[in-house]
C-alpha cells in the first residue's frame, strides 16, 4: 500500500506565520512609501505657492519708485497766511511708500519679534497690464493681509494676503467709491496666498554717520522699522532692503512652515537723493520768496 506524503500542521503554521510577516512587511513598506509621497506632493504645492508668492512680492517692491506728485508751490500759496499748513498737506498728499501693522499682534521667530503686517502701499512699475513695452506704466500696489472667518477658531488664526493695483497713484489707502467709472481709478483685488499663520515686513534705512570722525571708514546708522512713512525720517522716502517672514499653516493646521527672504529696493539710493535736493530747492525757494515780499513792502 502507497502513503501519501503532505504537510505535517507544524509545517502548515510555520508557512502561514513567515506568509503573514512577509505580507505585514509589504504592506508596512506600501504605507510609507504612500506616506512619502502625499508629503512629497504636499510640500512641492507649497514650495510652489510661496515661490509664485515671493516672486511676485520680490518683483513689486524691488521696483518701487518714487514720482513727482506733490502739487507745486506757486508765490499764491506762499502769499496765504499759513504757508506752512500749506506745505504740510502737500507733503501729505505724496505718501509714496507707507506700511502699517496690526496693533498688538507680534510673535517671535528665530529669538526675535516681529509685528504682524496689516497693509503696505506703494508706487512701482511692476504692473500686471503692460501696454507698450517702451513705456513704462506705473500703478499703486497694495498688500493687505485680512483674517479668514471661515478657517479661523479660536487657538487658531489663519490670515489671507490679497494684493492691490490701480492706476491711481494718489489712491494710497485702496479706497473704491461709486464716482469710480474711470478705469485708470478702480481697484483690482487679488488673492496671493492663503493659509497664512504669520506675516511680517521689516525695513531697512542706511543712514549715513556723519558724526564719524574716523573718517577712513564709511560707517551707516541702520534704522529697522515695521511701519513706514509716518515718522518723519521715513515719509516720503523708500527704504533700502525690506526682510520679509512669512509661515504657513500645514493642511492640517498644526504645523508650520516658515520662509524668509530679503529684497532690495533698486531705487532708493537715487529716489531719496532726489527729494532730498527737491525739498532743498522748494524751501530755499520759500526763503526767497518771503525776501522778495519783505523787499517789495520795503
Amino acid at each position: 500500500m502507497k502513503i501519501n506524503k503532505a504537510f505535517t500542521l507544524i509545517e502548515v503554521l510555520i508557512s502561514l506565520g513567515i506568509s503573514a510577516f512577509i505580507i505585514f512587511a509589504m504592506m508596512r513598506v506600501n504605507l510609507n512609501v504612500q506616506s512619502f509621497i502625499d508629503k512629497t506632493y504636499i510640500s512641492s504645492k507649497t514650495n510652489k505657492k510661496v515661490y509664485l508668492f515671493l516672486n511676485q512680492i520680490e518683483k513689486d517692491l524691488s521696483a518701487a519708485i518714487i514720482v513727482d506728485l506733490e502739487k507745486k508751490i506757486t508765490d499764491k500759496k506762499i502769499e496765504k497766511n499759513n504757508p506752512e499748513l500749506d506745505k504740510q498737506k502737500t507733503q501729505e498728499d505724496m505718501n509714496y511708500f507707507k506700511s502699517t501693522i496690526f496693533d498688538g499682534e507680534n510673535f517671535k521667530k528665530f529669538g526675535k519679534k516681529f509685528e504682524l503686517l496689516k497693509s503696505l502701499s506703494f508706487i512701482s512699475t511692476n504692473a500686471y497690464e503692460v501696454y507698450d513695452e517702451k513705456n513704462i506704466r506705473l500703478v499703486r500696489v497694495g498688500y493687505f493681509l485680512e483674517k479668514n472667518k471661515n478657517l479661523s477658531k479660536k487657538d487658531t488664526i489663519v490670515y489671507n494676503l490679497f494684493r492691490k493695483e490701480t492706476f491711481d497713484l494718489k489712491n494710497v489707502d485702496f479706497k473704491v467709491s461709486q464716482e469710480m467709472s474711470d478705469k485708470n481709478s478702480q481697484v483690482r483685488s487679488f488673492l496671493i496666498a492663503d493659509n497664512i499663520k504669520e506675516f511680517s515686513i521689516e525695513y531697512q534705512l542706511l543712514i549715513k554717520d556723519n558724526e564719524n570722525k574716523d573718517k577712513t571708514t564709511d560707517k551707516n546708522k541702520e534704522l529697522n522699522l515695521f511701519v513706514w512713512g509716518q515718522k518723519d525720517e521715513t515719509k516720503n522716502i523708500l527704504p533700502n532692503y525690506v526682510f520679509i517672514m512669512v509661515s504657513f499653516w500645514d493642511n492640517r493646521f498644526i504645523g508650520e512652515n516658515v520662509f524668509s527672504k530679503i529684497v532690495p529696493i533698486l531705487a532708493c539710493e537715487y529716489a531719496n537723493e532726489n527729494k532730498k535736493t527737491n525739498k532743498n530747492k522748494d524751501e530755499n525757494q520759500i526763503e526767497q520768496n518771503k525776501v522778495n515780499k519783505s523787499e517789495n513792502k520795503v
